[in-house]
């Protein structure tokens, strides 16, 4: 069994760390993976690769973050994914090799059906470990019938995994 992690962005040079950083959504996946390391002592597969030439990898940065920040060692690094599915083919070569046939895999709630179905197409079992959950607003009084941020990226990913969803159905 292991922990598998996918990418979820990244923030460029971010200036005030002076090096790419997890994006918010990203971040969430890492925290919750060092959440389950810390309950299950299962080792830890990151999975992303880099966008338009950067020097680095979301599988690295997420690595730097658990590294540095949550004080965890990652075993493998997938770094050449562009997609989730290629983010489930290439780990699933990399689990084959360690003859790993089940994992955790955490990646947001939004995104879970998506991710499951590609990892379970390159024969690997999955037990969802989603995190991120859209839950309800709590803005106080009048407040919350104004538009917020945070709906207009909630409305963002289910169209995006909607997309996606229609994308692998074909």
């Amino acid at each position: 069994q292991v922990i598998v992690v996918l990418g979820g962005g990244r923030f460029i040079q971010a200036p005030e760390y002076g090096r790419d950083v997890s994006s918010y959504i990203e971040l969430c996946r890492v925290r919750y993976a060092a959440y389950l390391y810390r309950h299950t002592k299962l080792p830890i597969l990151l999975s992303g690769g880099t966008d338009f030439g950067d020097p680095i990898s979301e599988a690295e940065v997420m690595g730097d973050e658990l590294t540095q920040d949550f004080n965890l060692h990652v075993r493998w690094l997938e770094n050449h994914s562009q997609n989730t599915a290629e983010n489930a083919a290439f780990s699933a070569k990399i689990l084959k090799a360690a003859r790993i046939h089940y994992i955790y895999l955490v990646t947001s709630a939004s995104h879970m059906r998506r991710a499951k179905f590609y990892f379970e197409r390159e024969g690997v079992q999955v037990m969802p470990a989603a995190t991120g959950f859209i839950t309800l607003s709590e803005t106080p009084g009048l407040l919350k019938f104004l538009p917020r941020e945070n709906s207009l990226q909630d409305s963002f990913a289910c169209l995006h995994e909607y997309a996606g969803l229609l994308a692998a159905a074909l």
